[in-house]
């Protein structure tokens, strides 16, 4: 029996308290999705409706549609809600996150840039994009661990770089971060085309891809706690 535990690294009643942390962490994960979905539609979505609907009226042509940003107050709003919430549940001083938070939106912005976004027309979106898709790739859920604590002003690089990973794989909260990015740069598609959507508009796509992404990776987080966990 004492083999059998040293091989498996830890004792039964360890893995059994991971697996139970596991699980509650996802619980939690999803109600925060569901607030987060709530958000969104409330703040930034539901007013697209309506807007789209004065475009309509106006006769205003896809192509011009699609050059309207967002408005900066929504944006702050939508910002507001999100960064609000990761900075109270997040771990470590208010330094700390303030760090991480302000090298995480300078390298998003900057790849936003490299990638396309103009630096010098819309630069206030670009940007505060930039903070809300950094607020959820830094979000940590309530009673979640990092397998190797990094509460420095690189963890933000430290979730989205496989050269951080464990030897079991990527924690959560890098499926997360990762599930983010990916999914950010999937919504990217609709910017190709001048078809007058709302989701067009610049950083809808942006926006809206970080939150499906975060979203997605959640809900998809809770198999891979578990093949860790027994591992």
């Amino acid at each position: 029996l004492s083999r059998s535990a040293t091989t498996m690294g830890a004792p039964p009643s360890t893995s059994i308290q991971a697996t139970d942390d596991g699980r509650v962490a996802w619980s939690l994960g999803v109600i925060f999705s569901v607030a987060l979905a709530v958000w969104i539609q409330c703040a930034f979505l539901h007013p697209l409706t309506q807007e789209a609907v004065d475009m309509h009226e106006q006769q205003l042509d896809p192509t011009e549609i699609v050059l309207i940003p967002i408005p900066v107050s929504r944006l702050v709003i939508t910002d507001l809600g999100v960064v609000g919430v990761a900075l109270v549940i997040k771990e470590g001083s208010l330094w700390s996150k303030i760090q991480q938070l302000a090298l995480g939106t300078a390298l998003t912005a900057a790849a936003m840039i490299l990638c396309g976004a103009s630096p010098y027309h819309n630069g206030i979106e670009t940007l505060l994009a930039a903070l809300y898709m950094t607020a959820l790739i830094l979000w940590d859920l309530p009673t979640e661990q990092l397998s190797n604590p990094n509460n420095g002003p690189n963890e933000f690089l430290h979730r989205l770089s496989p050269v951080f990973s464990s030897k079991d794989g990527i924690t959560a909260k890098q499926w997360r971060a990762q599930s983010v990015v990916w999914v950010t740069l999937i919504f990217q598609i609709f910017l190709l085309y001048d078809r007058g959507w709302q989701i067009q508009r610049w950083p809808v796509p942006t926006v809206v891809g970080a939150t499906v992404g975060w979203i997605g990776g959640t809900w998809s987080s809770r198999n891979r706690t578990r093949r860790r966990t027994f591992q």
